[in-house]
């Protein structure tokens, strides 16, 4: 082991650097830059396709907002149209309930006066009724 501890040594002492070494490894550098990076059309391409994915995206969610707002607006005038419907049905009822009372009514007026034209007809003095029963003693 002490043997080896001055090779090591040796071997990794501190050498100054090669003329020109910094010079060669900054060249190198852009080249090397280049040919990692992609050409600007591919980036430019993905650029694009995540443009088009987002305004996808977009335009998919604005339709459903606008497709839930117009089923709300046609739940609503249905229902306001069902409400509209049951009030003029029962104005419907109570005017007819009063024409056909109304109705009622006049007929049996005309049937009165019908009855007691024709009882003053047959006999103005008769009495319209049977007299009543005379007591038994």
């Amino acid at each position: 082991m002490a043997l080896l501890e001055p090779d090591l040594s040796r071997a990794l002492r501190r050498k100054p650097a090669p003329a020109g070494l910094a010079e060669r490894i900054l060249s190198r550098l852009p080249r090397e830059a280049q040919r990692d990076r992609e050409p600007y059309h591919v980036r430019l391409r993905l650029a694009w396709s995540f443009a088009g994915a987002i305004a996808l995206c977009v335009g998919l969610g604005v339709f459903y907002v606008n497709a839930r707002r117009i089923e709300r607006r046609n739940e609503q005038a249905r229902q306001q149209l069902v409400e509209t419907l049951t009030v003029a049905s029962r104005s419907i009822v109570r005017a007819e309930s009063k024409a056909f009372t109304a109705a009622a009514w006049g007929r049996m007026k005309e049937r009165l006066a019908h009855t007691e034209a024709s009882a003053h007809d047959e006999d103005e003095d008769a009495p319209m009724h049977s007299p009543a029963p005379s007591p038994r003693i």
